[in-house]
């Protein structure tokens, strides 16, 4: 018998698992302790949109009426109208909040997303996971780069193979989805791809054909069989999922075998999620509605997160979050009324009009990316009194000296104090010892000796890999090789290691602007954060004492809690003035356990520690 609530080819059960993929996305973006998984609800997308587009391809092509200016008609009416009117909104927006660098950044990025390509861009430029800075209001629109990248082959392959080679197709369907999920599990399990996994079409495939795969071979019908065990099958895959959003979280390798159960849950709440009680659940009016509005919804909740943090500092209160979900749902209520449904249910739109459309809104996001260009972000008419804020690392007025090959890569030496002298002492560690070299360089010019800063970006930890993310960021092996090359130097007399080291014991950043999670990992062991890194640093501190080197440990510097350009500049926007460093107290709250270790490996005299942080 043919449900009541199915008309056509619409059934409410899908918009209610669209619901099911925003509303943890939304969560997720507001707060991660919200719903720590939430950013696997665009997995879900991801199904829901490989399922119906090849529904509807498959179904012309059935009745021999499919034409590809038809499907890309489709696909502006339903994409175009709410996605240029954000990102111009967003462009207009943007130079009365940000400074010059940020607007720059944010224009390079509507230009991108112009052309689906912001997947590409965020490739080359922002882990989703680790950014540091400034978010960009743009960042949720890779995953419609990712989908209209997708629309750019399935029509064509669909076509030729029910064309050529009808028999086949479904093998060739099955064959890139295995592909795409094997190339993506595979390289995640071995910490490789880790960004092309995430923003790149050839690793996200597989979640779309998932889609593809069940509309080619079991579609959705009025008359579908169902029964006691397909409605406990919906019922189960609902709680499975929730259970899902709450367990996973942004330090597991993603997607891979992680986003195997939201595409699994996907495939079976289409075509089981109609009946039962999780049908009642999906089919009810709110869900249904949010359904409705999901797609503007997911359009419109970033940029109003990223704006709302941007002018609290990052510092949210529960009303800060309550207002954000109200306008995020306003605005996109206010979008899919006035934006999309009038596009979309004209019966009067022609063909014609989709790509006089697309050439439109086009045309008038490459002119106000032109305005941005040629006003160099508005440099000189807003905001000019951030111009003065300048951002230059401590080491980059200092040459690299020297550049030695060591066992596969390149050693970089930059030279302080007095060149003329042998060196005797050497500085090595992480972004914190790039502080010391300024310093480090005028004291020993006027004492005439010379010492060593390596540049290359090591945690000090002998065998044991420091990880960002799921991102290899040292290998515990190079610095293995950069410590016995130390080691081996005979002019070297006394080695200084410096680095971040509570991010190597507390694995988070202490600055709001720290997205990622670090982590320690040693081959062949599964050892405690705090043991891995007492052995790693014992390791260094043993090995250079055992060469006959003075060793000096220096404690680690106060961190701040703001990116200290960034927080300049909007503190001068909006003429704010806020505590952004830290107390004593708070410094050794945090240092703690690296100060108890680096305490420890001086007592079994392997090396001296020398605070920087007294007063």
């Amino acid at each position: 018998m043919k449900p009541s609530f199915i008309h056509s080819t619409y059934y409410p059960h899908i918009d209610g698992l669209r619901a099911l993929a925003v509303l943890p996305v939304l969560f997720y973006h507001m707060n991660a302790a919200f719903c720590s998984g939430g950013f696997a609800g665009v997995d879900i997308f991801f199904v829901i949109s490989g399922y119906l587009i090849t529904h509807n391809i498959l179904k012309d092509l059935g009745k021999g009426t499919f034409h590809i200016a038809n499907f890309y008609d489709r696909r502006i009416r339903r994409i175009i109208p709410a996605y240029t009117f954000l990102i111009v909104s967003v462009l207009i927006a943007a130079p009365f909040f940000y400074y010059t660098d940020m607007i720059r950044t944010i224009g390079d990025t509507a230009l991108s997303s112009t052309f689906f390509a912001s997947n590409f861009y965020f490739y080359f430029n922002l882990n989703y996971f680790t950014f540091d800075g400034e978010p960009n209001p743009f960042l949720n629109l890779w995953s419609l780069s990712v989908e209209e990248q997708f629309y750019i082959f399935l029509p064509i392959v669909l076509w030729l193979g029910f064309k050529f080679f009808k028999k086949g197709l479904l093998a060739l369907l099955c064959v890139g989805a295995f592909v795409s999920f094997g190339v993506t599990a595979y390289a995640l399990l071995n910490s490789m791809f880790v960004t092309s996994s995430f923003y790149l079409l050839p690793f996200r495939a597989w979640e779309l054909l998932a889609g593809s795969l069940l509309a080619y071979t079991a579609p959705l019908s009025a008359n579908q069989k169902v029964n006691i065990f397909t409605k406990s099958l919906a019922l189960l895959t609902v709680v499975a999922l929730f259970a899902s959003y709450y367990t996973l979280t942004k330090y597991d390798a993603f997607p891979g075998l992680n986003a195997l159960p939201f595409v699994l849950a996907g495939v079976i709440l289409i075509k089981f999620g109609a009946h039962g009680p999780a049908g009642a659940f999906l089919t009810s009016r709110p869900i249904v509605f949010v359904g409705k509005i999901s797609y503007s919804l997911y359009l419109w909740h970033w940029p109003i997160i990223i704006f709302w943090k941007y002018v609290c500092y990052g510092v949210l209160t529960p009303l800060d979050y309550a207002l954000i979900f109200a306008l995020s749902m306003l605005m996109a209520i206010l979008s899919w009324r006035f934006v999309e449904l009038p596009v979309r249910k004209s019966k009067t739109w022609t063909k014609k009009r989709s790509f006089i459309l697309l050439a439109t809104t086009t045309l008038v996001i490459l002119c106000i990316f032109a305005v941005y260009r040629t006003t160099d972000s508005f440099k000189n008419y807003l905001h000019t009194q951030t111009r003065a804020v300048k951002y230059q690392r401590g080491i980059e007025h200092l040459p690299i000296d020297e550049r030695e090959p060591v066992n596969g890569f390149i050693i970089e030496k930059t030279f302080m104090g007095d060149r003329s002298k042998p060196a005797t002492v050497l500085l090595i560690g992480d972004s914190h010892a790039e502080v010391f070299p300024p310093a480090f360089d005028e004291i020993l010019r006027e004492k005439k000796l010379c010492a060593i800063y390596i540049r290359n970006y090591t945690k000090n930890l002998t065998g044991v890999d420091y990880l960002r993310g799921t991102q290899i960021g040292v290998k515990g092996q190079d610095t293995e090789t950069l410590m016995r090359w130390i080691a081996a130097q005979p002019h070297i007399k006394t080695v200084i290691l410096a680095a971040r080291w509570a991010v190597l014991t507390k694995l988070t950043g202490y600055s709001i602007h720290e997205g990622g999670r670090a982590s320690l990992r040693v081959q062949g062991g599964d050892l405690p954060t705090l043991d891995l890194f007492e052995l790693g640093l014992t390791r260094t501190c043993k090995l250079l004492h055992a060469a006959g080197k003075d060793v000096i440990l220096l404690t680690s510097l106060p961190e701040l809690k703001y990116h200290l350009p960034i927080f300049k500049q909007r503190a001068l926007i909006f003429e704010t003035d806020i505590e952004i460093g830290m107390t004593k107290k708070d410094y050794i709250d945090r240092q703690q356990e690296a100060l108890a270790v680096l305490e420890k490996i001086e007592k079994a005299g392997y090396a001296k520690t020398i605070p920087v942080h007294n007063e």
